[in-house]
């Protein structure tokens, strides 16, 4: 097989901005609109708009998955390579990248952003399973996955392997997905229960539900159900070793915590986008001020906003660097390591949502539209900033009970 040269981490991310340009259509349109969902912008005519009930924009805000010309797009770039192990063609790209691939989607589109985000802390979690579970997911390169650490489903030792019955809540980019990272609790011989992780093919699965969300629409979230599914041995890995990591594979929860960093400081960076292009056209209604810009609270609103992204890029450039540094000297993970890195995707979640809500507030009631860019990213951020591993409080007090001494109160760190 013809094996072709690895990019470079500058040559992914340059990759990654010219998706994120082409799904903000920016070759057919001058400016960037900051939208989450920029390629379903509506027709414009010099005398009218689509109405707001046909266009294709408000018909992903409905939508509840991407669209197939997005997901290939992501494919051609090698989005879903990104954190495939080289041996199978994939990248391996290192942490570092992982954040700035993550930020280039976001600026463009949230859901693109978690959708990748999801598949590529699915598929480093695989490259932790037996080399023939490998074998199976990785064998194409290009695999699109999703995956889950709550273990609400029940295993039962069986010939061979292990039978899973149960159902998961909703998962994100479980329709886009070929391969899903399920978790369950397994009952041994001995009747002991034991947290394992497995992965299944979509297709032995069945996708109820969807992504009944405010924020990061068209993500392909669903509920996930398995009935009576057989999963072989080689396929299961005891959650405990994901979480464990060893000196040259970063622990599964710091991993997923710098790529959901990457998609918020992404989301956060877009919002002063698509403020800045807000703020230079019309009046603040029912006031005296020539413009937005020109008003103090405007000044007071962006200088605030602008520093809590600044503040987010530098906790997610220091968390990427742990990962990275790390990696290089081939150490293992301490637990306050381990907790900073679920804090510090926190505090980019809380700065960017801040940030964002902030720039939001600058506006009017002309603003306050369902397919308004930042009053979308913003929603995509409430969202973001809300999952159980990147919520802010919960990791922060993860992070103090280490600093204090104590042991921790979760599994997932």
């Amino acid at each position: 097989m013809l094996k072709l040269p690895t990019p470079s981490g500058a040559e992914l991310v340059a990759r990654a901005a010219d998706l994120a340009r082409a799904l903000r259509g920016k070759t057919a349109q001058a400016g960037r609109d900051g939208g989450p969902h920029p390629e379903t912008l509506p027709p414009k005519t010099p005398h009218h708009e689509t109405p707001r009930s046909e266009t294709p924009r408000s018909e992903t805000l409905r939508s509840e998955t991407l669209r197939s010309e997005t997901l290939d797009a992501m494919t051609l770039a090698g989005v879903y390579r990104l954190c495939v192990p080289a041996r199978f063609g994939g990248y391996a790209a290192d942490a570092g990248t992982v954040a700035a691939v993550a930020a280039e989607l976001a600026g463009a589109d949230g859901a693109a952003a978690w959708a990748a985000a999801a598949s590529w802390s699915a598929a480093w979690a695989c490259a932790m399973f037996p080399g023939q579970a490998q074998d199976d997911v990785f064998c194409g390169g290009d695999v699109r996955m999703s995956g889950t650490l709550r273990p609400t489903a029940m295993a039962f030792e069986t010939g061979g392997g292990i039978e899973i019955n149960g159902r998961w809540g909703q998962i994100a980019g479980a329709a886009h997905s070929q391969w899903q990272l399920i978790a369950a609790m397994r009952v041994g011989a001995d009747g002991r229960p034991t947290h394992v992780l497995a992965l299944a093919r979509t297709s032995d699965l069945e996708l109820v539900g969807g992504w009944d969300t405010p924020g990061l629409r068209g993500c392909g979230g669903a509920g996930v159900v398995a009935d009576h599914l057989f999963v072989p041995a080689h396929r299961v890995l005891p959650l405990r070793d994901a979480l464990r990591g060893s000196a040259s594979h970063a622990p599964l929860v710091p991993f997923a915590s710098v790529c959901a960093a990457g998609a918020a400081l992404g989301l956060a960076q877009a919002a002063r986008e698509a403020f800045d292009e807000r703020v230079t056209y019309g009046r603040l209604a029912d006031t005296d001020y020539e413009s937005r810009a020109a008003a103090p609270t405007t000044h007071l609103r962006v200088a605030d906003a602008t520093m809590k992204i600044d503040e987010a890029e530098f906790h997610t450039r220091r968390l990427a660097g742990l990962l990275d540094g790390k990696a290089a000297r081939g150490e293992d993970w301490s637990l306050a390591e381990r907790a900073r890195a679920r804090a510090e995707a926190g505090e980019v979640c809380r700065l960017g949502r801040l940030a964002a809500d902030t720039l939001a507030a600058a506006g009017d009631e002309t603003s306050v539209r369902d397919d308004e860019p930042l009053h979308r990213i913003a929603r995509d951020l409430g969202t973001l900033s809300l999952h159980s591993l990147t919520h802010p409080a919960t990791g922060a007090e993860l992070y103090g009970r280490t600093l204090c001494g104590l042991p921790p109160h979760t599994l997932y760190v």
